[in-house]
């Protein structure tokens, strides 16, 4: 199917051949017929998204353009993650370098592993935090989850005394000598 274009993709799961014998590189539809299932969709593409080790990514844009066009915006951007996630893979696999015997390739091996558990690292945060991009509403929870964790820490660093001045000349001013002598205020750092 590689570079065809058909208007309606009448897509049946039972007549997909297997993996490694589908080329879907290039290959453009304006909508699809039948089910819109996007789990078995990615399925589909997950057939035909590499052929001779090279991932090809257009199919991924083709379909998530198919999506927003038919007006189903959260399978179009549940495609599009997977698009980008395979293209990170992809890339982290291109970058892996195997170690000849040699000391340079040694070296620049043990150089490339570590660049690649960075981005592994970069590629889970954007995942889960925005969704590459494409779920920004995340961003939200991780927010939150950040805001509780400061203000459980800086209830802690209060409640032990942490909070209070460092300047020798503040702790003598009036402004904290009457904080720390009115009995309405808990803990104006516990001396």
């Amino acid at each position: 199917m590689e570079s065809a274009r058909v208007d309606d993709l009448v897509d049946d799961s039972e007549s997909w051949p297997d993996p490694g014998r589908l080329i879907l590189d290039g290959f453009i539809y304006d909508k699809i017929a039948g089910f819109t299932d996007v789990a078995k969709h990615l399925e589909w593409l997950s057939k035909g998204d590499h052929w001779e080790g090279e991932f090809l990514p257009q199919p991924y844009a083709q379909l998530a353009k198919v999506y927003r066009e038919m007006g189903h915006e959260r399978a179009a951007r549940v495609v599009g993650m997977r698009q980008e996630q395979l293209m990170r893979q992809d890339a982290r696999a291109r970058g892996r370098i195997t170690p000849d015997g040699s000391v340079g390739a040694a070296f620049t091996s043990v150089w490339a592993d570590l660049r690649n558990g960075v981005l592994w690292f970069w590629d889970i945060l954007l995942r889960f935090t925005v969704g590459y991009g494409r779920a920004p509403g995340r961003s939200l929870v991780v927010l939150t989850l950040l805001l509780l964790l400061a203000t459980f820490i800086a209830s802690r660093a209060w409640n032990e005394g942490s909070f209070a001045p460092n300047s020798d000349v503040m702790l003598v001013s009036d402004g904290w000598m009457g904080l720390a002598d009115d009995p309405a205020v808990v803990n104006p750092a516990v001396t």
